[in-house]
């Protein structure tokens, strides 16, 4: 089940002038794919050259898609990922994202480069997972988003527990964030945004919730010598 925060532009705390936007975000999670980290988080500060790996998937209005590989751009700060109709870069701040092609989606798959997403501001509260610094949810800056008309999405997946604690609900792994409800279907154009990024303690430290290997206990290998022992005894009285 989806929870939903409708947040209207005019109220983003890091926007600058947003009078004429007419932008409405919808914030929504759900648990998807469950993940958990055994050592938890290691960087609040993720900087874009930080994500290689990370794979980003570009929807387009023609109904086709591409995938495309996060790398790194240098050794300061920069990565990013390009496509035939999007050019996608973050530093140290946000995605700047240029659609030469209308586009109706993106999805941001952050552990692929050892990232979550963090949404929560509120650090060192019930509501933040430990370790975890202040987080941020999806929200345009600079006003970028003034010429957009409609409604985006953010959709956060993939809920991430730490080992031996339930998830709190602010750490996801994937970011979707859907432009087809904006007037003309999508995205042309330029625009600014971000949600907060944090970097693994330890690069693939993430496990499926519920597929993880379960220890034998034991007493199981005794347990089997037992059985086979039985099945020799009924073999014999058979013969």
């Amino acid at each position: 089940m989806f929870r939903v925060l409708k947040i209207s532009a005019l109220s983003l705390i890091s926007a600058v002038s947003v009078s004429q936007a007419a932008t409405v975000i919808n914030i929504e999670t759900s648990t998807g794919a469950a993940q958990e980290t055994v050592y938890a988080i290691g960087d609040s500060s993720t900087l874009g050259n930080e994500l290689g790996g990370m794979r980003v998937t570009a929807s387009y209005g023609d109904g086709s898609s591409e995938i495309l590989t996060w790398a790194a751009l240098d050794i300061y700060t920069r990565g990013g990922a390009s496509g035939s109709g999007v050019d996608i870069e973050m530093g140290w701040q946000g995605f700047a994202v240029s659609a030469t092609r209308l586009m109706t989606g993106l999805l941001f798959e952050a552990d692929l480069g050892n990232a979550v997403f963090d949404m929560t501001w509120a650090n060192g509260t019930a509501d933040d997972t430990p370790t975890t610094g202040r987080g941020v949810p999806f929200e345009f800056l600079n006003n970028s988003d003034a010429d957009l008309e409609g409604t985006v999405t953010a959709a956060y997946s993939g809920i991430v527990n730490i080992a031996g604690a339930a998830a709190v609900g602010d750490v996801y792994t994937d970011m979707f964030v859907d432009f087809s409800q904006l007037t003309g279907g999508g995205l042309l154009g330029d625009v600014f945004f971000r949600s907060d990024l944090d970097s693994l303690a330890v690069a693939g430290d993430l496990t499926p919730v519920g597929l993880s290997a379960v220890p034998l206990p034991a007493s199981l290998p005794l347990m089997l010598v037992g059985l086979g022992g039985l099945g020799l005894m009924r073999r014999k009285k058979r013969s």
